[in-house]
């Protein structure tokens, strides 16, 4: 009976791990599929050798990369290969915010550097947060903003509980809003201050 139930058991784990690795998978297509769009428009077949090559084969470019070049950096770290690192330190070249550097900073960063896309809308870092990374815009264009105290409530009010005083027949809200502040393009940099002195995240980013 014993035997039986770890039998169950086992079978029971099995199966989570496939369902859970299934789901993963699921939420990595889901997450690369704007870059995955660049792949050509040439059917692919049976032949899984030809689908790579099909693949493989592609030149196009969204922004400053291609296709293999994002696979590269998607890439661990101890994964790339030498000539994958100076595949991408030729790239890194082409970046204004990396072209003031010398070379052995580029060889450094094409050994730790990633790859990721975000849809509009999405929060990079946020302002009081600890500061992991320094991100450098390739496509689109990140908004910068910064917490700044309402004390006539000249802003909306903030859908959560609010902090107010009630004067006659109207309300005066006094609390923290998010003003934009500024913008970075495509070959800048940002998350840069907080990560070099070791402090908390200035400002808030968002892709635009």
């Amino acid at each position: 009976m014993s035997a039986k139930r770890k039998a169950d058991e086992e079978k029971l784990r099995r199966r989570r791990m496939v369902r859970f690795r299934f789901r993963c998978l699921i939420r990595t297509v889901m997450c690369n599929n704007y870059w995955l769009s660049e792949l050509p428009k040439q059917e692919l077949g049976e032949n899984t050798r030809r689908n790579i090559a099909i693949i493989t084969r592609r030149k196009g470019r969204k922004g400053l990369l291609t296709i293999m070049e994002k696979a590269i950096m998607n890439q661990e770290a101890a994964d790339r290969t030498p000539a994958q690192r100076a595949q991408l330190c030729t790239i890194f070249e082409k970046l204004d915010c990396l072209a003031r550097f010398p070379p052995e900073v580029r060889e450094e960063l094409a050994s730790c550097a990633r790859y990721q896309y975000l849809g509009p809308g999405r929060m990079v870092l946020r302002e009081g947060h600890e500061a992991h990374a320094v991100y450098f815009v390739l496509n689109g264009e990140i908004t910068v903003s910064r917490l700044w105290w309402d004390p006539v409530g000249a802003h909306e009010c903030p859908p959560h509980r609010p902090v107010y005083y009630k004067l006659s027949n109207f309300q005066v809200y006094k609390r923290h809003v998010d003003v934009p502040c500024g913008v970075r393009v495509p070959g800048e940099m940002f998350g840069e201050i907080a990560f070099l002195y070791d402090c908390r995240r200035t400002a808030t980013c968002t892709t635009a």
